[in-house]
């Protein structure tokens, strides 16, 4: 299943860039597992998104709490299932990859 972890920024930005290092290391773990789809933040700097996928809501939820950012209280989350049947949420994963840039680039 697939699951969509939305972050709101709570701590200020001294926080923030703190903890990015450790932020792109857990994206990365993620991306090497299999379970991130997609992830990035918003443009302004309110919080973030993750596609993820997991087997279940409290797998789902377990990625969440174990971010860095969520760890040290500068986010908070929220974890919704996307109801992905509208569409071929292959042809999604396809694109979203298909052109590509590895993740290590493309994260602060």
């Amino acid at each position: 299943m697939i699951y969509v972890i939305l972050t709101t920024t709570v701590g200020d930005q001294r926080a923030y860039v703190q903890y990015s290092g450790a932020h792109r290391d857990y994206l990365q773990g993620l991306d090497n597992q299999g379970v991130l789809i997609a992830a990035g933040p918003f443009d302004d700097h309110s919080g973030g998104m993750l596609l993820v996928r997991a087997a279940s809501m409290s797998q789902a939820i377990q990625v969440a709490q174990e971010a860095p950012r969520v760890i040290a209280g500068v986010d908070r989350f929220q974890v919704r299932h996307w109801n992905h049947e509208a569409f071929d949420a292959m042809a999604l994963e396809d694109e979203l990859t298909s052109e590509s840039t590895p993740l290590s680039e493309t994260l602060p």
